[in-house]
């Protein structure tokens, strides 16, 4: 489960016919709704074979919120009320027991620079960012990769066991956190094996550069302000690259408020005592 917005996602069984069909749930499975995890408790080889899987996904905010619609009518919105929902619906197949459940045997283990699960990671729009994913299975056969993330990822094998995902974002996809999920599938003798789920989200902000001047309106006025801060690091402010600490400033600044078009120019700085910098942008 991921929300860019930081809202509390649950997940349940569908329980209305919009929602599901039938609405019974196999009783071999079992769902939890506070970390959104399916379950599947095996008890004989009878239950080898396809289940359907119908659950809702839906967020609550983390305090009580009010929702402006369109034609200007409120609504208010407590933490128990569901914000908005979205179904998730796919069809489990379980197979029969696997030899061994060691990671590496049967099943793909991921092996370094795979990125950690729930890893965070950054770029910028029309920078290619080259995820690197590896695996090994003594006892099987990696075939392929399987993923989900933005349209435009591109995959590659690049050997045995080895993949990469490529991602170049467009402007659209700027200012936003993008969840890409991805399991390594093995075979052996026609059986499929899959590794963990591993998540990571990829988050896009525009490079910032020199801005080529633009014209402006004469009706449209110009704000320019200085900020001083104090910044907190592992390393010295002169090991950290400017591209990337003004990318970190501007997001924050722009998740408080500021328009997307800001422009931060770094104007001083001191190691003793942090950086100074100064945005400025039209008026919004």
């Amino acid at each position: 489960m991921f929300d860019p917005d930081g809202d509390e996602v649950k997940c349940r069984y569908g329980n209305t016919p919009s929602e599901c069909n039938p609405c019974d749930p196999p009783s071999v499975l079992s769902l939890s709704s506070s970390s959104c995890t399916l379950s599947f408790s095996p008890t004989s080889s009878s239950n080898e074979g396809p289940y359907a899987v119908q659950v809702m996904m839906e967020d609550f905010p983390m305090k009580n919120i009010t929702l402006t619609q369109t034609n200007g009518s409120q609504t208010i919105i407590t933490t128990k009320d569901a914000i908005g929902k979205i179904p998730v619906r796919f069809v489990l197949l379980v197979d029969s027991a696997v030899p061994s459940c060691t990671e590496g045997d049967f099943l793909p283990n991921f092996l370094p620079p795979t990125p950690a699960h729930r890893a965070q990671l950054y770029t910028n729009v029309s920078q290619t960012l080259e995820i690197s994913i590896s695996a090994e299975a003594k006892n099987s056969t990696i075939s392929e990769l399987l993923f989900s993330g933005p349209y435009n990822v591109i995959q590659n094998q690049t050997g045995p066991g080895e993949f990469t995902l490529m991602w170049t974002p467009s402007k659209i996809q700027a200012g936003e956190d993008h969840p890409c999920c991805f399991v390594i599938q093995a075979i052996s003798n026609g059986t499929k094996y899959h590794s963990e789920l591993r998540c990571i989200v990829v988050s896009v902000d525009i490079k910032l550069s020199t801005p080529t001047p633009t014209p402006t309106p004469a009706n449209t006025p110009v704000y320019v302000a200085g900020l001083s801060m104090k910044l907190s690091s592992l390393v010295g402010l002169s090991q950290i690259d400017k591209d990337t600490l003004l990318n970190q400033i501007k997001a924050a600044l722009v998740k408080n408020g500021l328009p997307q078009d800001v422009i931060l120019q770094l104007r001083s700085s001191d190691p003793q005592i942090g950086a100074t910098a100064a945005p400025s942008s039209g008026a919004t």
